[in-house]
Parts: C-alpha cells; structure tokens; sequence
C-alpha cells in the first residue's frame, strides 16, 4: 500500500493519524480509559487507565530441540510413529 500512495497522500494520513491515533496500541488506550470511567462510576476511584491496558513482554526465545522433542511426544501420545 504505501508503494501506490503520492507523497501528498501519505502526508494526509500523517496529519489524520495525529488527529486521530489509529491501531491496536490507541484501540488498547481507548479502551483503558473508558474502563478507568466504568470502574470510577462504580466507585474504584484509584483505577488508572494504564492499569487496564495490556502489556506484552517480549516473546521467550524458542529452542528448536525443545519444540521437536514436544512434537515427538504429541506424535506418540497420540498413537503415531515418529520416523
């Protein structure tokens, strides 16, 4: 998509996106604040909006002996046979 827009274009989604935040990062904010508001009007008043929006660590490293040895097994507990 971005190879087919004109400079113009891309510069109006630029200024939209600083009006306007899009994506599943301001989608996780905006849905924080409004539990922030559900959970002041039911009476959590020390509830931020931070404490509602996920946060994701960064993925564990995966061992590829590990996985194939955990696929092996599955392979047997299920009655197959490992070649």
């Amino acid at each position: 998509m971005l190879a087919g827009l004109t400079s113009r274009q891309l510069s109006e989604w630029m200024d939209y996106f600083r009006l306007e935040p899009f994506g599943e990062h301001w989608a996780d904010v905006r849905h924080g604040i409004l539990c922030q508001t559900v959970a002041g009007a039911l009476g959590g008043g020390e509830a931020r909006a931070e404490d509602f929006i996920p946060r994701f660590g960064a993925p564990e490293p995966v061992d590829p002996a590990a996985e194939a040895a955990k696929a092996r097994a599955w392979v047997r507990a299920m009655g197959g046979e490992v070649k």
